[in-house]
């Protein structure tokens, strides 16, 4: 927020020859929600929608303000999912009356880990984590009757999230009826793959050189999601890294302090991405 006050700042002092800058201070990034919230509104449809876009993320472990950015995929595509089992309660002293789900949950854990490995060989990524689970309530005196597990799906591209999601149907489906119980899925937190348009890639490469920033070509995408993705649908974009330096702490880290050294080095670049434009005159 604070490097696009500075974009503001600059653009109070020269104005627009020619054209119209949006500066989006978008919230709820982390959700996905955010993105597609900006898409769906009335506004951008009759005022805000752009020819191209850029966004930034700073990049702990990366030397100080270098430029990482690659054309194609930039970042995975991923959704949390939400898998609830359910069965029924029993005595303890009694576990054959009721129906437990404690073993389809523990054959779900490792199983769906393990899905991407049972899918067809590709080289591209996909991953599944286990983020969270939570088996009955607690009670010597009871058997468990739910269970909640959440997993991050994640994937190199948006084709690629189907064929895992369906395979995760397939096993969940597969292990509930085995143990004689019933399930629902819920998901969230839906993120689109981040796909670099080609010439406004060009554009970032081509103003981290006149600003005389160190450069580094990714050579696979980030295993990370951002809801920036959304924003290629309807215009060409371009997102890329700033370094944050190599011994920052890493993101969501509780250590981890954004290095105020970064505010110019990101109005430094935004401004030459502006320019690139043509928006001034001279």
């Amino acid at each position: 927020m604070t490097i696009l006050l500075g974009i503001a700042k600059r653009l109070a002092s020269t104005p627009l020859a020619r054209g119209e800058v949006v500066l989006l201070f978008q919230r709820a990034e982390e959700t996905g929600a955010g993105a597609r919230a900006v898409l769906e509104s009335d506004k951008f449809d009759t005022s805000l929608r752009p020819d191209v876009a850029y966004a930034l993320h700073n990049q702990p472990g990366r030397p100080i303000a270098e430029i990482s950015v690659r054309e194609g995929t930039f970042a995975c595509a991923s959704r949390g999912m939400i898998v609830r089992l359910h069965g029924r309660c029993s005595q303890a002293a009694h576990p054959e009356q009721g129906a437990s789900p404690v073993h389809a949950m523990c054959r779900l854990l490792e199983g769906l880990e393990q899905l991407p490995h049972r899918l067809p060989t590709c080289e591209e990524l996909r991953l599944v984590t286990i983020v969270h689970a939570q088996l009955g309530e607690v009670a010597f005196g009871a058997t468990p009757g739910e269970a909640v597990i959440m997993a991050t799906l994640r994937t190199a591209t948006d084709a690629l999230m189907e064929p895992l999601v369906e395979a995760a149907y397939e096993l969940i489906e597969r292990e509930t009826q085995e143990a004689g119980l019933t399930y629902d899925i819920e998901f969230r937190d839906v993120f689109s793959a981040v796909i670099n348009d080609q010439q406004a890639t060009a554009d970032v490469i081509r103003c981290a050189q006149k600003c005389r920033k160190m450069l580094r070509l990714l050579p696979a995408q980030n295993r990370w999601s951002e809801d920036f993705g959304v924003y290629s649908a309807v215009c060409r974009s371009a997102m890329f890294l700033l370094g944050a330096g190599e011994a920052m702490y890493v993101l969501h880290d509780s250590a981890y302090d954004f290095p105020d050294a970064l505010i110019e080095h990101g109005v430094e670049m935004f401004w030459a991405l502006l320019n690139e434009q043509q928006l001034f005159d001279g």
